[in-house]
């Protein structure tokens, strides 16, 4: 069987396409699967930020409650015939040491900051002196139930947590009235970790 000039030509030019579209496939697939496997890494870091931010966070909630117990008892005044008052406007000692900056707020039925008072842990001093740094509550601060997150004007992360326990009642030495003593942290070791995860991954 004799090969026309023209098949050989056909045959001859065809072999490098099939060899060509044979490499380029596999290109194709080598491709396909590192993008896949780079898909795989953003979603499983992703997933690992969520998890360690609930779980810091679920620790900081933890360590705040336990926290705050000692800041009332601190700052809030046992009256003789029972129950607690507040009286603002005099630094005093605290029984605990606490991040630097951590405030002690008491807002009014309204939602209204009545006084605040914040810590310094070099000095392990509660102060009247609130800094321009102190958390910007929102107006339904007191429907929380649940610990939350504010930020300061600087960007500065709070968490507050709302005291809604009728146990700790209280009232306003100055006024008389009934007011709701309100916590708040700085979560700087929370942000600061995540930060660092967030650079590691990148």
């Amino acid at each position: 069987d004799d090969v026309t000039p023209d098949a050989a030509g056909l045959a001859a030019s065809t072999k490098p396409r099939l060899r060509y579209f044979g490499v380029s496939l596999r290109v194709r697939l080598l491709v396909a699967l590192v993008d896949l496997a780079a898909m795989g890494l953003v979603v499983a870091a992703a997933v690992t930020h969520t998890l360690l931010a609930s779980f810091l966070l679920q620790r900081f909630d933890e360590q705040q409650a336990s926290a705050s117990t000692f800041v009332y008892s601190t700052l809030f005044q046992r009256l003789p015939g029972g129950g607690r008052s507040f009286d603002g406007g005099a630094s005093r000692p605290s029984s605990r040491l606490l991040p630097t900056g951590s405030y002690a707020i008491v807002v009014d039925a309204s939602g209204k900051v009545v006084e605040g008072l914040s810590y310094d842990a070099s000095t392990n001093i509660w102060s009247p002196e609130v800094a321009a740094s102190a958390p910007q509550l929102p107006k339904d601060v007191l429907s929380h139930a649940k610990p939350f997150t504010v930020t300061d004007k600087h960007g500065t992360r709070y968490r507050v947590l709302v005291d809604h326990d009728p146990r700790d009642a209280f009232t306003v030495r100055a006024t008389g009235a009934s007011a709701t003593y309100v916590f708040a942290m700085p979560q700087r070791d929370v942000d600061q970790t995540l930060g660092r995860l967030t650079f590691v991954e990148a």
